[in-house]
């Protein structure tokens, strides 16, 4: 179970802004934009961006205050982020403050029925609160595949290429087995573009067939660029006298000449008038965000010996 909750998340209702109210007597509280996203875990880190079984009723009517979505067997939370139209309202999620208006509130989804109440109150207006019903898949849903590694995934050629794995659920088997893999031989030897597929069938359930899922390999040639002083890698300068760094050159085998790019540190940072030893580094990525090994250059800053 404990891989199976962990690293993905996908959006699975979109975001929703609505008008301010048009008559000005109606005094009730509105939301101005709603967005929930589904996951698996307390990650930021996108694993997967199939969109599965869960949405929101598109003729959402602000007034109405009660709709449902419903969610795939993989959500186990469900991110809320709400805003409120007028200011100075105070809004609560299951009786949680945002902290920011950017900042959402994580609500667990259990089986069965979930209920997400949105309560907004403030001076002038009336007290409303908002409830959304999220509901797992039932039975009669198709199960789920999801891919650890993401859907897309660029890969060096010449090393070997391990599928990063996959799991599967349904209504009733939370742990489902028997993932077929097919589509394309990751040839690592070749520059190009593979397709892997992955089906399931809940044999033990509905015996419905999950929505193939299909991860992208392309395999590149992503040689990390190669960094290249620009005069001694050891200097010396007197006391008091000026230090210019002579600076470095950077090439890389698809970008070319990136030597624009390089990030230097502390080449002005030399305090000639303190004697001692001091380190300039240089540092650089290319458009594929392949960087390269770090250079330095060691500046020693001397006393002057009188002949």
């Amino acid at each position: 179970m404990t891989r199976f909750f962990k690293l993905f998340l996908y959006t699975f209702l979109f975001s929703l802004t609505l008008a301010s109210c048009s008559d000005p007597d109606d005094r009730n509280a509105y939301l101005s934009s709603l967005r929930l996203a589904a996951i698996w875990d307390e990650t930021t880190e996108i694993m997967n961006d199939l969109e599965i079984d869960a949405e929101l009723s598109p003729d959402f009517d602000p007034r109405t205050k009660t709709y449902t979505a419903k969610a795939s067997c993989v959500t186990t939370s469900v991110n809320v982020l709400a805003f409120a139209a007028y200011p100075g309202l105070d809004l609560t999620v299951n009786g949680q403050a945002p902290e920011s208006t950017t900042q959402p509130v994580n609500v667990p989804i259990s089986s069965g029925e979930t209920l997400i109440t949105i309560y907004m109150s403030g001076d002038s207006f009336i007290e409303t609160t908002y409830d959304i019903t999220v509901t797992r898949n039932d039975v009669n849903d198709p199960p789920a595949i999801a891919l650890f590694g993401g859907l897309r995934i660029d890969h060096q050629i010449g090393t070997e290429f391990n599928d990063p794995g996959n799991t599967a659920c349904s209504a009733t088997n939370p742990n489902l087995s028997g993932v077929v893999i097919g589509g394309d031989d990751v040839l690592t030897d070749t520059l190009g573009t593979y397709l892997i597929t992955y089906d399931v069938n809940d044999t033990d359930g509905n015996e419905l067939d999950a929505v193939q899922v299909i991860r992208t390999v392309n395999v590149v040639e992503n040689t990390p660029p190669v960094i290249t002083l620009e005069g001694d890698a050891s200097v010396t300068v007197e006391q008091n006298a000026d230090y210019e760094d002579d600076g470095a050159t950077a090439q890389d085998a698809k970008d070319g000449d990136i030597s624009a790019d390089i990030d230097t540190q502390n080449s002005h940072t030399i305090d000639t008038s303190i004697i001692g030893t001091y380190t300039v580094t240089y540092d650089v990525t290319d458009a594929d965000g392949a960087s390269a090994q770090q250079v330095t250059r060691s500046v020693e800053v001397v006393v002057v010996v009188a002949p």
